[in-house]
């Protein structure tokens, strides 16, 4: 269950992030930069991290 969550986190992160037909608003705030690629897999790694020490 908690890879499930950390994959939906890490998705709904990576989406703020996006730059295409929607601009997320990080990515509106870093004039445009899409770095969703970084930050998606970032914010899984942290939370299955989190949930597997818990």
């Amino acid at each position: 269950m908690a890879g499930v969550a950390a994959q939906l986190l890490g998705t709904g992160t990576a989406l703020l992030c996006l730059n295409s037909l929607y601009v997320g608003p990080v990515a509106s705030t870093l004039n445009g930069a899409d770095v969703r690629a970084l930050v998606g897999p970032l914010v899984e790694g942290l939370t299955r991290s989190t949930a597997a020490t818990s």
